[in-house]
């Protein structure tokens, strides 16, 4: 179990850590997709893969808006209770492996060689009552180095206020978020490089924030204008 805190009352609250045992005789990836994307599929194919989840403790029951609605284990998209096929991503979740739920608080992975891939966190904002990002990243930091993890590998895909987060972090703080944790610049999508990645937040984070308010002056200025003319000629017709 994983302790922390409750943020209302003080009260420690306990979290449950299970651990799933993978083989390749009972699997039906034979090779990890998460090796292919960050380069390792040189790596031989192991016999044993292990997964540490710790499960969603989400619960629609306390948000009044989600009333007779559960939440898509694939997409976390909101769906009537008695659907069994998700209208957003047209999956029957029901019948998916726990290992692909996109809720998760936190799914690591390790493989038998040693090598394993950080494949999700979700602290409070993503819909965790009580663990945040970094009590969960701790958690994982921690099984990685009591079973000697060789290289670990993550795909840093969060966003806030729909910008790339590890871009936002980096003119903020210096470094992603993952990077406050060791986390390097592994491999880049569409050629993008580990230079080209700092340059990028480099300049970003030079850039003066007055020239952002003006931007967003501006862009208010001419919305509101062109609201304006068209509810001018909305009158005249």
């Amino acid at each position: 179990g994983a302790g922390a805190g409750d943020r209302g009352t003080g009260a420690a609250f306990t979290a449950r850590l299970r651990v799933y045992e993978e083989t390749m005789l009972d699997s039906t990836r034979v090779h990890c997709d998460c090796c292919r994307c960050i380069g390792w599929h040189h790596h031989p194919v192991t016999r044993k893969q292990y997964h540490f989840i710790i499960h969603s403790d989400f619960r629609t029951d306390l948000k009044p808006e989600l009333q007779g609605k559960r939440i898509c284990q694939l997409c976390t998209a909101a769906l009537p209770e008695k659907e069994k096929v998700c209208t957003a991503c047209g999956e029957n979740d029901s019948q998916t492996s726990i290992l692909d739920y996109q809720t998760h608080l936190m799914h690591g992975m390790l493989h038998a060689n040693g090598c394993g891939h950080l494949k999700r966190i979700n602290g409070r904002e993503a819909g965790s009552r009580m663990l945040s990002g970094q009590q969960l990243i701790q958690i994982w930091e921690k099984i990685c180095n009591l079973l000697r993890a060789r290289e670990v590998s993550v795909e840093d895909v969060s966003q806030k206020y729909g910008v790339e987060f590890r871009l936002l972090n980096p003119v903020a703080c210096g470094q992603t978020w993952y990077g406050t944790y060791g986390y390097a610049f592994g491999k880049g999508s569409f050629g993008n490089t580990a230079a080209s990645h700092r340059n990028a937040a480099e300049r970003l984070r030079g850039f003066p924030l007055e020239a952002v308010k003006a931007d967003f002056i501006a862009m208010a200025a001419s919305t509101s204008a062109t609201a304006g003319a068209g509810a001018g000629v909305g009158a005249v017709a």
